[in-house]
């Protein structure tokens, strides 16, 4: 039994250190996650990097080191304290670090005595019950309402001397504060330890003065806080307020010139005015609590504040090529962010970070974590649903990002012409912007061109700008009216013509487009040349590349007019050419009548007539041209002339006395002219020959040419 209850007993101090040894190894090891904000930054600037440390609890020790070593091109890693808000700081000596920003619309007291200086066509008002000379009428009348008035002097006026009045100034101005002078923090503020007491500041921050200051001010464009009567020292002005009541009831409209008889004038609150002074500068006072601004990079002496270290609890070391905090401790399962301000490298490339935790029993473990320098602006491009465009056209412009950017503004220049403003409308993640434009109305035909589309300041999430973007040849706009083609130029015909068969074969060119100038890449491609018939279109063709237009065409008999215009590729209604086109392709036709004359019997071709007095009537006609008037016996003995008419009846055996073996048929009434268009005047559709002559027995021929 014995035995037994030693063996348990060994049995149970062999277990012990077992059980030692394996506590041992696995507390040995600690695990931590790491992250860093942010992940991209921009090169060659002072960043504050964040790096989250998470002791994420493989261990039960605390870790109680960190140390980050920065990568090969970063430089100069300095820690950070926090000052909290309502903390007083003191000014540094030197330059800026003396100096703070009064935001536009701060208050200020002139102190000093000093001119006020209206530019040029600054609006001021003249008061109800003052004389003004009205050049006009060679008079003074006294005005019975308060009139507005533009300062017109053309170098602008002086006032007399002013002080004591408030103002406020339009811009951001710099003012003097002074070195050692107390600042009330307006918020919490991060800055960046040099040494002993004194910190830089890495971005702007408010701060309120402590005190009333009289200092000189930097820039003296300013305001009155209220209305502020003076007196100027030209009186010239002109007037805004149309037809002003007025004692002798004069008509004085907006436009016309006036005196001002004593010089007193009303300057209205919030009026942008120049205070002026010999040295270039004017005295004023700023009081306490006022709110201003503290400028990046400037420093200050915190020795009046009470900073805490960050992170809270922990210390920090520099080396050459790290950061090390001591003093804190991250418990399991709990995190830190560690953060310090450091010189990006100026290369843009990923850059990996070493962060090594160290825990409780003085175990290292390294860690890495990547963060991205990005010193390249967006590259930008540019799509148009269009590229050549007439007047008052949309035009879909989209500027597209090499990654999500920003931008000031985006002009649009048509040649020659102001800029406009596009508004533009971004995607989901902003790597596209698009807007509509629309060209300025056929009006400015002048100013056609190429539209020139103006990107300013386009920027990414890190600023990385783009200065300027110009996009010069993108649209091309074209209200101009092409010139209107030759008929006969393109193949067609004009005047009179026996045939209806056509064929257009031309080539359009940039003369015919009629631009302001040529581009280097212009094809016709795209003009339109259309045919119209007594104003119906017949025929329309697209050019080519090279401008070539060809079809056929049939164009009926008739009396026709004929019209040929191009459309250019940007809508544009050319100039029409119009000219009368008679198409004849038909002989006249003759229609001969042979009767009776008593009893109206009909005689055909080849009859016979019991009667001597016969009734002979001959139609001669022809729809298109007609016949001209002209009775022509040459026709008679050669047919083939063109001009004219003859009706002959020729006696083939005659048994009777005649006047002659032949002889001319003539109408009965003369025929009503009727003109054709283009045609020969004088001519008739349709001519009738009503004959009765008194034949003897024979045969006869009626012979119509």
């Amino acid at each position: 039994m014995k035995s037994t209850g030693a063996l348990i007993v060994i049995a149970a101090m062999l277990m012990t250190p077992i059980a030692f040894v394996l506590s041992g190894t696995v507390g040995a090891t600690h695990s931590a996650s790491i992250s860093v904000a942010p992940g991209k930054v921009r090169g060659g600037e002072t960043v504050i990097l964040s790096f989250t440390v998470t002791n994420d609890g493989t261990s039960a020790h605390d870790i109680i080191k960190v140390k980050i070593t920065v990568p090969s091109g970063w430089s100069n890693q300095e820690a950070l304290v926090i000052i909290p808000q309502d903390n007083e700081v003191l000014t540094e000596s030197g330059g800026e670090n003396e100096n703070v920003i009064l935001p536009a619309g701060t208050e200020i007291f002139l102190i000093e005595n000093e001119n006020i200086f209206l530019p040029e066509n600054t609006v001021v008002i003249v008061k109800s019950g003052k004389y003004v000379y009205y050049p006009v009428n060679n008079g003074q009348t006294r005005l019975q309402e308060d009139i507005e008035v533009w300062i017109a002097a053309p170098d602008g006026v002086f006032s007399e001397n002013v002080k004591d009045e408030n103002f406020t100034v339009v811009n951001p101005t710099q003012f003097l504060y002074g070195p050692g002078k107390n600042l009330i923090l307006d918020q919490d503020v991060m800055a960046i330890k040099v040494s002993g007491d004194i910190v830089r500041l890495p971005e702007n921050i408010w701060v309120r003065l402590k005190e009333n200051t009289n200092a000189a001010l930097g820039d003296n464009n300013v305001a009155p806080g209220r209305d502020l009567t003076v007196t100027i020292k030209d009186n010239r002005v002109r007037l805004k307020t149309n037809r002003p009541a007025n004692s002798m009831n004069w008509s004085m409209v907006t436009g016309d010139n006036l005196q001002l008889t004593d010089n007193e004038i009303l300057i209205p609150a919030g009026t942008r005015v120049q205070l002026t002074a010999s040295e270039g500068w004017a005295m004023v006072k700023v009081t306490e609590n006022t709110k201003v601004i503290k400028t990046k990079d400037t420093y200050v002496n915190v020795s009046t504040a009470t900073p805490e270290n960050v992170p809270k609890g922990w210390s920090a070391t520099i080396g050459t090529t790290y950061i090390e905090w001591t003093g804190g401790s991250i418990a399991p399962g709990a995190s830190e962010v560690f953060k310090f301000a450091v010189v990006s490298a100026a290369t843009s490339a990923d850059y990996t970070f070493r962060v090594t935790t160290t825990d409780a029993v003085n175990l290292p473990r390294e860690w890495t974590t990547k963060v991205t320098v990005d010193s390249t602006p967006p590259v930008l491009s540019l799509e148009v649903s269009k590229s050549w465009v007439g007047g008052s056209e949309n035009v879909a412009i989209t500027v597209k990002g090499s990654e999500p950017f920003t931008f000031d503004n985006v002009e649009i220049f048509e040649n020659g012409m102001e800029p406009r403003l596009l508004s533009l409308t971004p995607n989901e993640d902003n790597t596209q912007w698009t807007g509509v434009y629309t060209t300025e109305n056929t009006d400015y035909w002048e100013n056609d061109g190429y539209i020139t589309v103006r990107v300013n300041r386009a920027r990414d999430e890190l600023g990385n700008e783009n200065t300027l973007a110009v996009f010069a040849d993108k649209i091309f706009v074209d209200r101009r009216k092409p010139t209107a083609p030759s008929l006969t130029g393109i193949g067609l015909s004009v005047g009179i013509e026996n045939r209806n068969y056509y064929v257009i074969n031309t080539t359009l060119t940039d003369a015919d487009d009629n631009l302001i100038f040529t581009p280097a890449d212009y094809t016709p491609a795209g003009m339109v040349l259309e045919i119209f018939v007594d104003n119906e279109l017949v025929a329309s063709e697209v050019a080519s590349e090279t401008g070539l237009v060809g079809f056929e065409l049939t164009i009926p008999d008739g009396k026709h007019v004929i019209k040929a215009r191009i459309i250019d590729k940007a809508g544009n209604i050319g100039e029409e050419s119009v000219d009368n086109l008679v198409i004849d392709t038909q002989a006249p036709s003759v229609a001969i009548e042979v009767k009776e004359n008593v009893s109206g019997e009909d005689i055909s071709d080849g009859g016979y007539a019991n009667e001597n007095v016969l009734a002979i009537r001959v139609t001669l006609s022809d729809a298109v041209l007609g016949i001209e008037n002209k009775a022509n016996w040459s026709l008679y003995e050669n047919e083939n002339l063109d001009n004219g008419y003859v009706v002959v009846v020729k006696a083939i055996e005659n048994l009777g006395p005649l006047p002659a073996t032949e002889f001319q048929l003539t109408p009965k009434v003369l025929p009503v002219v009727e003109n054709v268009e283009n045609a020969v005047p004088n001519v008739f559709l349709s001519y009738v020959f009503d004959n009765t002559p008194r034949l003897p027995e024979g045969v006869y021929e009626v012979v119509a040419i």
